[in-house]
């Protein structure tokens, strides 16, 4: 009898210890999450550098801890492009307008991206070195262009518990196309510009794909998700 409870424990050591599902991941450029379902494919372009933790005021006043999955385009130590997922918790009330001050953005509506509608713009920035991102990168040892264009897409998710998800594209602008110091709200692009803008949207849309939110995992292939009959690309095993 002693013998066989002998065995039954080593049995159960040999066994494979599985790790818990993650809420979130990134594997192979794939970022999943769960809560709030959200998965994105980033081009292999880019390469995942980590997730960013801090904590943010909202536009309703609320302090929140959030987090954001960074991805960089890089030559040796200089940025040349950033694509992030930035989810924000806890927001009680969502505000009309997610966007802030959109008066100074060089274009703002609404667009769709897999099944969500968001709020979405473009326009010119410039890190101070105080921002999250920029604290969260600068520290492993780059270099962040001094001006940037950003394409950004912002929504709210409440299925479980309340999320503002923002998804954003940016990329260096040469000086010979945009000033981030000289830019004035109201000056309508150059016909150089506006095809400048043209090819940066084009580079915003080759940078990633979302998936609808609604998914479901591959029955016997963990990690393998799919719409419909549409397998999405296959994520870490968990």
């Amino acid at each position: 009898m002693k013998r066989s409870w002998i065995m039954c424990l080593v049995c159960l050591a040999c066994l494979p210890v599985l790790p818990a599902q993650a809420d979130r991941y990134v594997q192979n450029n794939l970022f999943v999450s769960t809560n709030p379902q959200l998965t994105v494919l980033v081009t292999p372009i880019f390469r995942y550098i980590g997730e960013a933790q801090f904590a943010t005021t909202t536009l309703t006043g609320d302090q929140t801890q959030a987090k954001a999955y960074v991805f960089i385009d890089n030559v040796q130590d200089q940025i040349k492009r950033i694509f992030l997922i930035k989810l924000v918790p806890e927001l009680i009330v969502f505000p009309g307008n997610l966007l802030g001050n959109i008066s100074a953005d060089l274009n703002f509506g609404t667009c769709v991206l897999a099944d969500r509608q968001y709020q979405c713009t473009e326009k010119l920035t410039s890190f101070t070195g105080n921002e999250p991102v920029a604290k969260f990168i600068s520290p492993q040892g780059y270099f962040l262009p001094p001006c940037l264009l950003v394409r950004s897409f912002v929504t709210t998710d409440s299925t479980n518990g309340n999320y503002l998800i923002g998804i954003f594209y940016l990329e260096a602008v040469a000086q010979s196309a945009f000033d981030c110091r000289s830019w004035q709200s109201t000056s309508q692009p150059s016909s150089s510009q506006q095809d400048y803008l043209a090819q940066f949207e084009q580079n915003c849309l080759n940078a990633f794909n979302v998936y609808p939110r609604k998914f479901s995992e591959v029955l016997g292939l963990p990690g393998l998700y799919e719409t419909g009959n549409a397998p999405l690309p296959s994520g870490p095993s968990k």
